[in-house]
């Protein structure tokens, strides 16, 4: 995998300046620009190719998911990992609306972030520990059964790993590991990986 290209989206000068002087001594990112509004966003996005954009949370940066959502429209490939203060549920809805591939609390530490793009490059999603964590308290359903394979499959899942990785972890074909997660959605009725992951730790299905 070549340079993974990397643009910021925040409304706080210092957030951006810190993201792009640590993007930019990271050997294998390509730090392409930063942002502070929507339209400034969009416009950049017309000259620049970013495989990932970190975007703040807060949604009067962008002027609304209207912004995002055209943005997905114009540049499909593009990926979005989200940084945000609050763990609350409203975040864990927006960023399984928007299908965002990550998501980071500002209070972790730049190894983190530097983690959940590396992780999204390789065609997973990340999402931190810490705002998994404070999903948990919400209350649990009923319990589910799951065979050997698909709890295995589920926690490879959780990891962020990709189906091409899992398949090749586990020796099976990435149309198998499709089924499986076909599988583990309808019976968590769940509608991504996302939200599995997080029905999978309120539920005790994973650590």
């Amino acid at each position: 995998m070549g340079l993974v290209k990397i643009a910021v989206v925040d409304d706080h000068k210092i957030v951006r300046d810190g993201l792009k002087s640590l993007l930019q001594e990271t050997p294998d990112v390509e730090f392409l620009f930063d942002a502070s509004k929507g339209q400034e966003f969009l416009s950049l996005m017309a000259s620049f190719s970013p495989d990932i954009v970190v975007v703040d949370l807060n949604m009067s940066v962008l002027g609304g998911e209207e912004t995002i959502r055209l943005a997905q429209r114009q540049y499909p490939k593009v990926k979005f990992i989200g940084l945000t203060a609050s763990g609350d549920e409203w975040v864990f809805r927006m960023v399984k609306a928007l299908g965002f591939a990550g998501l980071v609390l500002k209070q972790n530490g730049f190894d983190v972030l530097l983690q959940a793009i590396r992780v999204v490059a390789g065609g997973g999603n990340y999402f931190s520990q810490e705002f998994l964590l404070q999903l948990l308290n919400r209350s649990c359903a009923d319990p589910i059964h799951l065979t050997e394979r698909e709890k295995e499959i589920l926690d490879l899942i959780s990891q962020g790993l990709s189906t091409q990785v899992i398949a090749e972890r586990l020796h099976l074909s990435q149309r198998t590991i499709e089924k499986h997660r076909s599988e583990l959605l309808s019976k968590t009725n769940c509608s991504n990986s996302v939200s599995l992951v997080v029905y999978a730790m309120r539920n005790r299905l994973i650590e």
